[in-house]
């Protein structure tokens, strides 16, 4: 029989705010935060065992040099703290290694990124490129950083 593993996606985008003078009336003015840069399409929502998490994310107006983030956090063991993954507040732990893509979109403005697991009862080799996951719904965290590693979206 074969075990699915679900996936729940959350885009965690910090607002960043730049303050800049306005030299005609020498007072600071706030910019809008930029929170439109990163829109989910598509995404795998169920993984076989040893499959893939591949996230298919349309990418406007990133700044050179900016690459996608991606990070699968420990499993939720409630559906409270489910329900609390669905309004950005994630208390897990990251688990295995973060996966980042360059923020180049391809003709149609997506970007594509892929997060592999292994099962714990797996019989194919562990390794740092693969992400050790079980049974249970697991928050995935999105981050676009700028070049020097500022999050963007």
């Amino acid at each position: 029989m074969k075990r699915g593993l679900a996936a729940c996606l959350v885009l965690l985008g910090a607002v960043v705010l730049d303050v800049g003078r306005n030299p005609a009336a020498g007072q600071e003015v706030r910019l809008q935060p930029r929170t439109d840069i990163l829109q989910l399409v598509s995404q795998t929502s169920m993984i076989e065992p040893d499959g893939d998490l591949t996230m298919r994310v349309r990418v406007t107006g990133a700044p050179g040099g900016a690459r996608v983030h991606v990070e699968v956090h420990n499993r939720v063991p409630t559906r409270s703290d489910f329900r609390a993954t669905l309004t950005g507040k994630l208390s897990r732990t990251r688990v295995g290694a973060a996966v980042e893509v360059p923020a180049i979109p391809d003709a149609s403005g997506i970007v594509v990124a892929t997060v592999g697991t292994r099962d714990p009862q797996s019989a194919l080799p562990s390794d740092a490129q693969h992400v050790r996951i079980g049974e249970g719904v697991y928050p995935v965290s999105v981050d676009l950083l700028s070049s020097s590693g500022s999050v963007l979206d």
